[in-house]
């Protein structure tokens, strides 16, 4: 169980350290001189991004109880 629960932390900082709001990836890929086609592509990825990492975090509290 330790070995896991080190995993799983460790995959939520890594998967936070990738995550932005998607009001700082649209300004980001806006200043960039993306698409709206590339926009909303990025904000898909970064909600399913947002999915995982939600589901680190359910693994996380399900092993700490």
């Amino acid at each position: 169980m330790r070995e896991i629960r080190k995993q799983l932390l460790q995959a939520q900082r890594d998967l936070q350290s990738r995550y932005e709001t998607p009001h700082e990836l649209i300004e980001r890929l806006r200043v960039e001189g993306k698409s709206m086609k590339e926009i909303e592509k990025a904000l898909f990825e970064m909600n399913r991004l947002k999915g995982v990492c939600d589901s680190v975090e359910t693994a996380l509290r399900i092993l700490e109880s």
